[in-house]
């Protein structure tokens, strides 16, 4: 039995039922204090949390923990760093006996466009495309950090590959199987497996002929991983799965008025719903003033541009000859250890964590202003952004983490910073453009208004109240004081409560006139 993507909207009484009963099971993750391996370090024990009724594993988080201290990562390796992923498993009568939490976008109404969705922490973002003959929903990670295409093979038969939706030759009657194998490896994760010929509809595009890879096996830690496949969006050609890319193949068939992608990463915790990927165009919607443009720096496979400096609480840091890899697939800001820790000796009370060496640990009120300079203008990094998981009764992890993936000059730039704007991914001009996002204008720099997670690490799992306004809020205001609004004029309780009782005493009024009794 497929999923349509209809399946994963839940009643609210129904959804409160599950998340009273779910196991909360988070990847492999080396910047986590809490040791979660089993005596023989084969890391399957479960270690139970009072505090989220379930069970609590390792998230997986793709790279090698032996390398999480500063050290480097060759950067010819296609995955770089990617994806750190939070997720809800939820036990039901669903395909593969699994269902993960998913966090819709509201449908989008722009030609061209698909709503990206979230795990609800703002971790991972993925979108539904429809693979062959019979339009196989399949859960794709939007991933400008690498330009490889690949599914899970429904010929898999690895534990990892039954928790998530596969595609095979059951599925359509136009899949073409090859026996080209392709890997590839993203640190503590690795797939593997031929490659594959289908079509693919999305975004109101047909693609007739779609090479990508299916991969057969893969490593456990894919098990927590909520996504069905990958979507290649890099800049470079795809040199692990060796065939054209959707981007080629679109610009190949005259489908793009431009040969671009705009990207709007939502912030969860604020109850956005507005996540969205748009090929060939932008949505002027989205952002506010004009997009800012910056050339790629030359003879690099990835999105990456020179960035000027970052300043900190208002005052410049002085970095010089740095770039940034813009990266969708990448959770956090991840920089040589030495820049990490000039970023972080200039935010007030934050410490070098105790147990990572790649890691610091901040006031959780922190309010701070973090702002990244690329072509002059500012760009804010949220405090709802960078500070993370709670480590403490007061301290919180920070998302800036001292994990060198590239080179000592590059920075991995994922949703920590790419919630704050609306990006430009232009692959006809070599070039990235960045504006300020329409419903948070990149100056927000109020505290977290969010319940942080336990000291265990595990998020929070219900969703979170309506978006709030950021125009029309006072600065640092959180949506719950007294003095925020919406952008609605807000009602005295005292002219509420006789509100009240007149519609309940009409509702009275009206079930007993219609009561058979």
């Amino acid at each position: 039995m497929r999923h349509s993507p209809s399946s994963w909207h839940l009643p609210p009484l129904l959804l409160l039922l599950l998340v009273l009963s779910i196991d909360v099971v988070s990847a492999f993750f080396p910047y986590n204090p809490v040791a979660n391996t089993d005596a023989d370090g084969g890391g399957d024990d479960l270690l139970r949390l009072p505090s989220s009724r379930g069970l609590v594993k390792e998230r997986f988080y793709p790279y090698s923990p032996s390398k999480s201290r500063g050290g480097k990562v060759s950067p010819q390796r296609d995955a770089k760093e990617p994806v750190k992923l939070d997720i809800i498993k939820v036990r039901g009568n669903a395909r593969r006996r699994n269902v993960f939490q998913v966090f819709s976008a509201d449908p989008t109404t722009l030609p061209q466009s698909l709503p990206i969705d979230t795990d609800g922490f703002d971790y991972s973002y993925f979108s539904v495309m429809y693979f062959g003959s019979e339009r196989q929903a399949m859960f794709m990670l939007m991933d400008t950090g690498a330009s490889n295409t690949w599914l899970i093979s429904s010929n898999c038969t690895l534990q990892p590959c039954k928790m998530h939706n596969t595609f095979g030759i059951e599925d359509s009657n136009s899949l073409s199987v090859s026996d080209i194998p392709f890997t590839v490896s993203y640190g503590s994760g690795t797939v593997s497996g031929v490659l594959v010929n289908d079509s693919v509809s999305f975004g109101g595009f047909d693609l007739a002929h779609l090479g990508f890879g299916s991969v057969l096996s893969m490593s456990d830690e894919f098990k927590n991983y909520p996504m069905d496949g990958i979507l290649g969006l890099g800049r470079a050609p795809a040199y692990k799965v060796k065939v054209p890319t959707v981007m080629q193949e679109l610009k190949k068939a005259g489908l793009l008025e431009k040969n671009i992608v705009g990207v709007n990463l939502q912030r969860h915790r604020d109850g956005a719903k507005d996540g969205q990927i748009v090929f060939g165009n932008v949505d002027p919607t989205k952002f506010t003033g004009d997009i800012s443009y910056t050339k790629t720096v030359p003879a690099v496979d990835h999105w990456e541009v020179p960035v000027d400096d970052m300043f900190v609480g208002g005052k410049p840091l002085n970095f010089q000859g740095k770039n940034g890899i813009f990266d969708t697939g990448t959770s956090f800001v991840l920089m040589p250890l030495a820049d990490a820790q000039r970023i972080h000796d200039a935010i007030p009370k934050a410490v070098k964590s105790a147990t990572w060496e790649a890691n610091w640990d901040l006031p959780c009120s922190t309010t701070t202003k973090i702002e990244l300079v690329v072509s002059g203008v500012k760009y804010n990094i949220s405090p709802k952004d960078y500070v993370g998981d709670t480590t403490t009764d007061s301290m919180c992890r920070s998302k800036i983490v001292g994990h060198q993936p590239f080179e000592d000059n590059e920075w991995l730039l994922g949703a920590t910073f790419l919630k704050n704007v609306y990006a430009v991914f232009d692959f006809d001009e070599d070039r990235i453009g960045l504006a300020m996002r329409a419903a948070e204008d990149g100056s927000d720099s109020s505290s977290p208004t969010q319940q942080p997670p336990t000291p265990s690490g595990s998020p929070p799992v219900s969703p979170v109240g309506p978006p709030s306004d950021s125009k029309t809020k006072a600065a640092g205001s959180s949506p719950d004081s007294p003095g925020s609004s919406d952008g609605a004029q807000a009602m005295s309780l005292s002219s509420v409560v006789p509100l009240l009782w007149f519609l309940l005493g009409f509702l009275l009024l009206l079930s007993s006139t219609l009561s058979p009794w």
